[in-house]
Parts: C-alpha cells; structure tokens; sequence
C-alpha cells in the first residue's frame, strides 16, 4: 500500500482509490492501517505529499504555485497553510 501510494502521489490517491487497489473492506483496513503505520491512511498520504513537496521546495526553483499545482492541492493558499501547519 505504501508504494502504492508513492508510484501515484502526483494523483494525489484518495482513501478509496486506496482501497479499491487493495480490494479491502474500508473499516478493517483503515484499523489495520493505523495499528500497523502509527498514523490514519488520510494523514499518511497527506504526510507523503507534503515530504515530496517539501523537497521540490529545497532543490528546485518551482514557485509555490507550481508545486501546488503539481501535487493537486485545492489552491496555493491551502497548501501554504497545510504546509505551515506541518512545520509547527
């Protein structure tokens, strides 16, 4: 599950798009996930995206609008706030 959710980041995968790759049941699963990761799928995936970003923000010379375009947050301010968020 976690390549699963590395290879397609850029998709930004959904919980269900998820479970669909899996052919689980949502609510075992998302139990199993979070015993076995320590943190909820939501979180993970989110967390994921956030490191990938972070690095384009190091070592390239993307603006912050381009990487939240890249990474398919909502809107350049959501993704500086949920990037702020990550930092504190």
């Amino acid at each position: 599950m976690l390549g699963y959710i590395k290879v397609n980041i850029l998709k930004n995968p959904s919980i269900d798009d998820c479970l669909k790759y899996i052919n689980k049941g949502r609510t075992s699963f998302l139990t199993t996930f979070k015993n076995e990761v320590g943190i909820t799928l939501g979180k993970y995936i989110t967390k994921t995206r956030l490191n990938e970003t972070k690095n384009l923000l190091d070592y390239t010379n993307l603006s912050i609008l381009d990487i939240s375009l890249i990474y398919n947050f909502s809107s350049q301010s959501y993704f500086q706030n949920v990037l702020k968020k990550s930092l504190v």
